[in-house]
């Protein structure tokens, strides 16, 4: 059983600095992510906006400019590049899924399972909590001495979301689990918003060495 202290967890301790480090990996590559997620969909917005209006023109025959063969080439260039795009987008998860890897490793399945149990418990009860114990444990694991208010912040901050039509016509119920990957990505993001001004660090410590590393 782990060993629960009072107060807030330190997370600039010594022991956890491989911790501090493979979170801060990961929340480069969210952060990433999102940034070449909206850069990709506003390209292919783009590519698909041509051929809407590719579209129009053929079926009110503006012609002037260009005959029905050029648009529908033009169309199917587009095509071709939303295509592209997408797998450009995809690729490039791609060559970042090994350095994510281990921090994602950390949040187990057996640790989603608890968290689904957790939502069953009786409100209050989250000191007792199996779920509680194996946040616990995780930090205690990666070098961090557990306490009462880190844990209450990482319990409460996943609970439940709003069922889809299929779940609520079967369950009868409004609202149910995060899908495991969601869970870990909202848990792993409230770990690092707790982390404050100590994740910084190691993320630019990152990517300077990303950088010397590409640079030789």
């Amino acid at each position: 059983m782990a060993n629960i202290t009072n107060g807030k967890i330190q997370f600039n301790v010594s022991s956890a600095k491989d911790f501090r480090a493979t979170m801060a990996i990961w929340h480069i590559f969210d952060f990433e992510c999102k940034d070449y997620a909206k850069k990709y969909s506003n390209i292919i917005k783009g590519y698909k906006d041509i051929i809407a209006r590719n579209a129009e023109s053929i079926e009110k025959q503006n012609f002037v400019t260009h005959d029905k063969a050029w648009f529908e080439a033009d169309s199917a260039d587009m095509e071709t590049r939303i295509e592209d795009a997408r797998k450009e987008f995809a690729s490039w998860k791609e060559s970042h899924a090994e350095s994510v890897k281990k921090s994602e490793k950390l949040f187990s399945k057996t640790l989603y399972k608890s968290y689904v149990a957790s939502l069953s418990e009786a409100d209050g009860a989250w000191r007792s909590s199996a779920y509680t114990e194996a946040l616990a444990t995780l930090l205690e694991d990666n070098g961090l001495v557990p306490t009462w208010d880190t844990l209450d912040e990482l319990y409460h901050t996943v609970a439940f979301r709003a069922s889809t039509g299929t779940v609520s016509a079967k369950t009868g119920k409004h609202t149910m689990a995060l899908t495991e990957s969601a869970w870990r990505k909202v848990l792993m993001g409230r770990l690092c918003d707790l982390m404050g001004d100590v994740l910084p660090t190691y993320k630019f410590q990152h990517i300077i060495a990303k950088k010397a590393k590409s640079a030789k």
